[in-house]
């Protein structure tokens, strides 16, 4: 390295633009919650909003979550795996490992589903402030890599669970064949009196 360039060096900060990095909030460890019934969470695409899809939350069964789509479809979900409720089967002591979330929580089960074996690791990754068209919330970033135990798919998913709402307020998932989506919340209507 030339002496002009060991000169200039401490200076060379100025010239580079700034990375702002997320907002990393101190967040206490959080239960497995969901939202009260009635709440109505309505989804849009992350960068235009389109395609919105509304779903009205339902009572819970323990720790099986249940929703209705607009569509009247009713679903039930496991916090960061849609794919655990029924006809799934998997190892709910294992799952039930990760909570409270919290940073460095991590679980690995198999899960059965429609006659294939899936290996599937969660991890609590990070905290970090998101902002979404239905506001701005501290979240746990919790990814989830699955994959056919036979071979032949993996994917991926990340969720953004925001405990003062008690769900995940953005999510994006993609696989070995190109899918990808990014959703994030832009309404939440309380639960009418």
């Amino acid at each position: 390295m030339s002496s002009i360039a060991r000169l200039l060096m401490p200076f060379c900060f100025f010239l580079v633009p700034a990375v702002e990095a997320a907002e990393q909030p101190s967040l206490e460890p959080a239960p497995y919650a969901g939202p009260a019934a009635g709440t109505v969470i309505t989804w849009g695409d992350v960068g235009s909003n389109d395609n919105p899809k509304s779903t009205t939350i339902d009572e819970p069964d323990g720790m099986e979550l249940r929703y209705t789509r607009e569509n009247g479809e009713n679903v039930k979900y496991y916090l960061f795996c849609l794919t655990c409720a029924p006809p799934a089967t998997f190892d709910k002591e294992e799952y039930g490992k990760l909570f409270p979330l919290k940073v460095g929580n991590s679980v690995s089960f198999e899960r059965e589903w429609r006659g294939t074996t899936y290996r599937t690791r969660m991890s609590v990754l990070r905290t970090e402030r998101v902002q979404t068209p239905s506001g701005s919330y501290d979240t746990f970033v919790v990814r989830r890599n699955s994959e056919r135990a036979q071979g032949g798919w993996r994917g991926e998913a990340t969720f953004w669970y925001a405990p003062e709402v008690r769900w995940n307020i953005r999510y994006t998932f993609s696989d070995i064949y190109g899918r990808h989506v990014d959703r994030h919340v832009i309404r939440i209507s309380p639960p009418s009196q």
